[in-house]
């Protein structure tokens, strides 16, 4: 009997959940298609079109999730088909199940989103607009390594010389010129300079020759903000001395905790609703798809607005973005289990 209400529950929430987050990224699809001065071809439209579905997932896998559940109890409910299950001996912590493996599965994929698939949609949107470059020659190339540090130098019948390796705003190392044997990059001439009390840099240290821990062609011609960095790119930034922490530390700490903790929405969404939908007399599925509703943009603007405070150095990110989503879920988990 437990095995087969849970597939009949899993099977009728997760096809609505497919169908709402299928509707909600086509639609915003289409808006997008509004902007574009001509019609793409079909593959670039292809790749664009999984590229907002990874860079939108936070938010419309928790909207689908949130109206999804809504749906399910309430029809339940309206069927009597609720009532029946408890009657049959199914608690409503067995009932729950179905709602708490979706949100798992959900959340697997949300922590492989944002280690994996917004740095491919990331690529895919580069290549996607990036334009031919053949006959325009670049007096000088910028590049960014992946923990924020700078790559500037000057290229000539492809030799590279005149480069500068910008670690941090209080160390750069210049090299004269560049030779690559084996993928390996040697700078020859190389002076490390730092700042100095004063603020000014002076020569610290020369090198005859010097290795670096680089390879040009591999380095990203964009700079990517931290929201669409993976957990690893960010954890590198905020553990090695770096050109944009010492300047963002709080953005990409706030940027770090957030998406360390937003996969786990759907849990707090399953809590709310079968804490308040199942011990509740109402059948009315309107007003509770107008709560929901409610209720989920309120949190995200919470969220959100807790995070341009942490951003802005006027509250903690941990504080913020980590600890109001863990009191709403022991709240909602006390109500749950009380009830």
């Amino acid at each position: 009997m437990n095995l087969i209400y849970f597939k009949f529950i899993f099977k009728r929430l997760l096809l609505l959940f497919s169908c709402i987050f299928l509707f909600l990224t086509s639609s915003y699809f289409c808006l997008e298609l509004l902007t574009f001065s001509s019609f793409p071809p079909v593959k670039r439209l292809f790749f664009n079109f999984l590229s907002l579905i990874l860079f939108k997932a936070d938010f419309f896998i928790n909207l689908s999730f949130l109206l999804a559940t809504t749906y399910t109890l309430q029809t339940l409910k309206q069927q009597g088909e609720l009532i029946a299950l408890q009657t049959a001996g199914i608690s409503k912590f067995r009932l729950s199940a179905p709602f708490y493996t979706l949100a798992a599965i959900l959340l697997l994929f949300s922590y492989w989103n944002t280690e994996a698939g917004i740095a491919k949609a990331v690529s895919w949107k580069i290549q996607s607009t990036r334009k031919n470059k053949r006959f325009k020659k670049e007096p000088i190339v910028v590049k960014t390594l992946e923990n924020g540090q700078k790559i500037i130098y000057q290229i000539e019948n492809s030799a590279v010389f005149d480069l500068y390796w910008i670690i941090s705003e209080k160390e750069i190392i210049h090299c004269k010129s560049v030779s690559e044997t084996n993928h390996l990059l040697t700078g020859h001439f190389a002076d490390k300079m730092e700042m100095n009390p004063l603020g000014r840099f002076e020569k610290a240290n020369s090198f005859q020759s010097l290795p670096l821990p680089f390879v040009l062609d591999d380095l990203k011609e964009r700079f990517v903000p931290p929201e669409k960095c993976s957990l690893s790119t960010i954890y590198s930034i905020l553990t090695t001395e770096s050109l944009t922490l010492s300047t963002d530390y709080a953005k990409y700490l706030s940027s770090f905790v957030y998406k360390l903790i937003h996969p786990w929405f759907p849990f707090i969404f399953a809590t709310g609703l079968l804490a308040f939908i199942i011990p509740s007399q109402r059948k009315t599925t309107y007003l509770s798809f107008v709560i929901g509703i409610f209720s989920f943009l309120l949190f995200y603007s919470i969220i959100k607005t807790f995070m341009i405070l942490s951003e802005n150095y006027l509250v903690s990110p941990w504080l913020s973005v980590f600890l109001i989503p863990i009191a709403i879920q022991g709240g909602f988990t006390y109500r749950l289990c009380k009830k």
